[in-house]
């Protein structure tokens, strides 16, 4: 487990996991500023939190303006969560402002995001694609996201790989998360086996 830490002006990501674990990590109460400033070719190494996390939880975190460095096609989230099965993680309170170079939180396999917020991240406030042949699930409670996808992207992005996604999405708050390159506030770009969207408040939509 890691809590109340900084992570401060590192080369790459600040917590990078490249091997799926099932020890159900407890990440709460870290603060990551300016990390991934190292220019390197690999797309995601410059992330905020790159973890494959199978459970567990991320809590209270503060991700700001990480993955300067990175790679410029939208792939330096301030949390990416790379498994791709189904389950996942709690992600809950936390914030993510300032990333540029990408999401503020992509996931590519199940988890439980409730009570986040994302500002000003260039691609938006939730990626939620590439889960392979794997059928997994995803709920979504109380999150915010504002002035987001300044350079492609969307305020949410939902695509499927091979296998099939179920969305829940209760009480979601977008704000202007459509400027520049961006496909909207909501793109969901492919057939899902559950889309269940309620209470949302979306505005000023460009």
């Amino acid at each position: 487990s890691l809590t109340n830490i900084t992570l401060r002006r590192n080369g790459l990501a600040s917590i990078y996991q490249s091997h799926a674990s099932n020890l159900n990590p407890l990440l709460r109460h870290i603060e990551a500023r300016e990390n991934g400033w190292r220019s390197i070719g690999t797309p995601g190494l410059c992330a905020g939190f790159s973890l494959n996390m199978l459970g567990g939880e991320i809590g209270w975190c503060l991700m700001d303006n990480n993955g300067q460095g990175g790679d410029s096609g939208g792939h330096e989230h301030a949390i990416y969560l790379n498994h791709q099965l189904d389950g996942g993680p709690e992600l809950h309170h936390c914030i993510a402002i300032n990333h540029a170079k990408g999401y503020a939180f992509k996931s590519r396999g199940g988890f439980y995001g409730h009570d986040n917020q994302g500002f000003n991240c260039a691609w938006g406030l939730f990626d939620l694609e590439g889960n392979g042949a794997g059928n997994i699930n995803i709920r979504l409670l109380r999150n915010v996201g504002a002035f987001n996808a300044t350079a492609g992207g969307a305020g949410m992005f939902v695509q499927k790989d091979t296998g099939s996604i179920s969305l829940r999405c209760y009480h979601l708050t977008l704000h202007q998360n459509s400027g520049g390159g961006s496909s909207g506030e909501i793109n969901v770009n492919s057939d899902l086996d559950l889309l269940d969207i309620r209470n949302a408040i979306v505005s000023a939509v460009a």
